[in-house]
């Protein structure tokens, strides 16, 4: 009997200390696996971490590599722009020379095409001036043969002929004479007083114009 009294009596004192005992190998056990699971957290976030900067530093080193390649592009760029332009001012400035040598020769060129249009003008007057001084001779020369072989007809044509192209030439008041002389040949004592006349009034000064005077006196 007594001996289950102290049985009851240490049961709970037992209990208790089971309990007790399985309480802290339970609450140890806790705290051991938070333990251990806190280095294994810490552990696999350093991992993650590291391999974020990982993906970082590749990411940064594929950027510097692209931001290289852009560099060397934007310097072959400048050089190629530099060399351009470098070559389109060579062009201008050898096309400038170009064309101020072609101003020039232009300039040049008016220059002689005036001054040869000068010279064509003045070989044209010349040779006007020749040709008629020339059929003015001929014409003249032509005259005087017709008077000489007395072919009076022939004689006053050719002399108004030469006072037709050569109306202040020196020997117009030689060749009306003539014409008045011819006339009077002819028997045209009328035509031969005008002729005589017109002498008189036009070289009054002259030895035609004595001889013309002359004429008209003996006609009255």
């Amino acid at each position: 009997m007594s001996y289950f009294v102290s049985l009851r009596s240490f049961l709970p004192l037992f209990i208790f200390v089971s309990l007790s005992g399985c309480l802290t190998t339970r609450s140890e056990l806790k705290n051991t696996d938070i333990s251990r699971s806190l280095p294994n957290a810490a552990q696999e976030q350093k991992a993650q971490t590291e391999a974020r900067l990982d993906d970082h530093e590749i990411q940064f080193r594929e950027l510097s590599g692209k931001i290289e390649v852009l560099e060397n592009k934007f310097k072959q760029l400048q050089i190629s722009t530099e060399k351009k332009e470098h070559n389109f001012t060579q062009e201008k400035e050898s096309l400038d020379q170009k064309i101020k040598i072609f101003e020039d020769s232009l300039h040049l060129l008016d220059t002689n095409i005036q001054n040869l249009t000068v010279e064509i003008a003045d070989l044209k007057t010349n040779l006007q001036n020749s040709l008629s001084a020339n059929k003015n001779k001929n014409y003249l020369s032509s005259a005087e043969e017709a008077f000489n072989h007395k072919e009076w007809k022939k004689a006053i044509a050719d002399y108004d002929n030469y006072r037709k192209a050569n109306p202040k030439g020196k020997s117009v008041s030689l060749a009306t004479l003539k014409m008045g002389l011819s006339f009077l040949e002819l028997g045209m004592k009328d035509a031969a007083k005008f002729h005589f006349q017109e002498v008189v009034n036009q070289f009054p000064s002259s030895k035609e114009a004595k001889k013309a005077q002359s004429k008209l006196q003996s006609l009255k």
